[in-house]
């Protein structure tokens, strides 16, 4: 933009790509947790986002993990022990910290 040539906003590479991540956890009948994170590719994000789930002896049931040139979406499904007290804004804060932690963004959060 201060180099005398426009920014086309439908390529790639334009001044408006900005980092962004986006945070959504739901839990169900107490205890079945669903879970997902759009992030930045970034080398370090899945070690993690396990190394926090394990700290708070959430059991993985099923993970995967889809990804582009610029993105991974992840989507974890996991067990919450009946008496961790978790909910859907505690799990929420968990994974806006690693975002933070590892990313340096604070991500939006999904309805």
């Amino acid at each position: 933009m201060g180099n005398g040539r426009r920014s086309n906003p439908y390529t790639l590479h334009n001044e408006l790509n900005v980092l962004s991540a986006e945070v959504s956890a739901h839990i169900y009948n107490g205890t079945d947790a669903c879970i997902t994170l759009s992030v930045p590719k970034k080398r370090g994000i899945w070690p993690a986002i396990m190394q926090t789930l394990h700290s708070y002896n959430i059991e993985v049931v099923n993970a995967t993990l889809t990804s582009n040139n610029k993105t991974d979406f992840h989507c974890i499904h996991c067990k919450l022990e009946e008496e961790s007290g978790l909910d859907r804004d505690d799990l929420e804060s968990l994974f806006d910290d690693i975002c933070i932690r590892e990313l340096s963004i604070k991500p939006c959060r999904v309805q």
